[in-house]
């Protein structure tokens, strides 16, 4: 299947999810790309087995997959703190300070 032709069939999809759903955002090829390294991230797979399966010459080019996000801080410090110590600790933190733990502001 060439590209032209997949993006067409991304777009008339995105189309119509579009109108069904105003917040929807424009799907294309890279957006899917980027959504299968973000999850293959997420799932515990290191930057540099990401770049490798994704064909990036350098890890840099990896690190754009890395976005943190609830679920990923809440085994970090789970990890770190023990269950109970950890979930109090998220818990604990304001709105502000969670998107702070997980780098949205």
């Amino acid at each position: 299947m060439s590209v032209d032709n997949i993006q067409r069939i991304l777009k008339k999809y995105s189309l119509k999810c579009e109108k069904i759903d105003s917040e929807v955002t424009s799907v294309h090829p890279h957006l899917l790309r980027h959504s299968y390294g973000a999850l293959m991230y997420r799932s515990g797979l290191s930057l540099p087995e990401i770049a490798l399966l994704l064909g990036h010459e350098h890890t840099k080019t990896t690190e754009i997959y890395a976005e943190t996000d609830a679920d990923m801080v809440a085994k970090a410090l789970t990890k770190t703190l023990g269950n109970q110590c950890a979930e109090k600790k998220w818990n604990s933190l304001t709105e502000e300070e969670k998107l702070k733990a997980l780098g949205l502001k």
